[in-house]
């Protein structure tokens, strides 16, 4: 999914990550404006197919910075 089309940077952000398990609560899911998933690569020498996961520190810090370059 793309990041908010938002160019303002004072505008109110929280960013839910849920756990490899579970996810985020579905009352989380219920009040989220938008959902965002990091695609894995499938192609190029660094692909790894026992990846199932990111670590959620490795998650945040994807999102954080995706974010910072759109705005």
């Amino acid at each position: 999914s793309e990041m908010p089309n938002d160019s303002n940077p004072d505008t109110p952000r929280i960013v839910v990550l849920g756990n490899e398990g579970s996810g985020v609560r579905k009352s989380i899911k219920e009040i989220a404006d938008q959902f965002i998933c990091i695609e894995k690569s499938s192609t190029g020498p660094e692909t790894t197919t026992d990846l199932d996961s990111l670590n959620v520190a490795i998650a945040a810090a994807i999102i954080m910075f995706k974010a910072k370059s759109s705005i």
